[in-house]
C-alpha cells in the first residue's frame, strides 16, 4: 500500500511512493532508469505483483511516469 503524502501513508499503514522506490525530490523520468540500475536491493520489485496507490488522484502525473518507468 503506498501513498503521496506521509500523513496518507500513515493512515493506510503504508509507505509513501518516494520512501519505497528510493526516489529524491528531484527525480525525473530520465533518472528513473539509472536508479534501477543502481538498486542493490532490487529483489523485492520482482517479487511484487501489485501496487496499491491510496489518494491516486494527488499524485503528479510525472511522478506516475517515474513509477511506470521504474517498473519497466
Amino acid at each position: 500500500m503506498l501513498a503521496p503524502t506521509g500523513v496518507a501513508a500513515l493512515n493506510i499503514q503504508g509507505q509513501t511512493i518516494h520512501s519505497f522506490f528510493g526516489f529524491q525530490p528531484s527525480i525525473t523520468s530520465n533518472r528513473v532508469k539509472k536508479l534501477r540500475h543502481n538498486d542493490d536491493n532490487q529483489s523485492i520489485y520482482q517479487i511484487v505483483n501489485a501496487i496499491v496507490i491510496e489518494k491516486i488522484s494527488m499524485v503528479r502525473a510525472d511522478q506516475l511516469d517515474c513509477v511506470d518507468n521504474f517498473c519497466v
